[in-house]
């Protein structure tokens, strides 16, 4: 299966909203000496610096998927759940054309013969069965799905 890792260049981090308002000054505590107040936001702002100069975890999220041109997706295994059933079931025949056991031993078919109509041979329509429709759809899917990593 194919994988796409979608990257940014924008970096989210998150801050204490009240070191970033008192190192700005919207916030101020009541400082009586502005001395204090102007020591402490530089402490603020330091501390914001800091933050700020340590590298952001990066976050991949979901890898998203791509499907090659000419793939689909379709479930592993065929089942009566995912509808499978109901949609195929029926729908696979095989013609089987045999010898006309009245007509065998004839050097000529008989015309008129009631299994060949004189033909010397008859077909036989047979329904595939359920049970080997989805071996056959399993053995499918073995040899065609993609594999991980290597695009094929």
């Amino acid at each position: 299966m194919l994988v796409e890792n979608r990257s940014s260049n924008t970096e989210v981090v998150s801050l204490p909203r009240d070191v970033i308002e008192f190192a700005v000054g919207f916030k101020t505590y009541g400082y009586k000496n502005l001395t204090e107040q102007h020591t402490d936001q530089r402490h603020a702002q330091d501390k914001l610096r800091a933050l700020l100069a340590q590298p952001v975890e990066q976050h991949q999220g979901e890898p998203t998927l791509s499907i090659p041109e000419g793939y689909c997706l379709m479930p592993r295994r065929l089942t009566a759940e995912n509808g499978a059933k109901a949609l195929l079931l029926g729908e696979f025949k095989v013609n089987v054309v045999r010898e006309c056991p009245e007509c065998r031993d004839l050097e000529e078919a008989v015309e008129g013969c009631d299994v060949c109509d004189g033909e010397g041979e008859f077909a036989q329509s047979h329904t595939i069965p359920w049970d080997q429709i989805k071996v056959i759809y399993s053995e499918a899917v073995k040899g065609l799905a993609l594999q991980p990593n290597t695009g094929k």
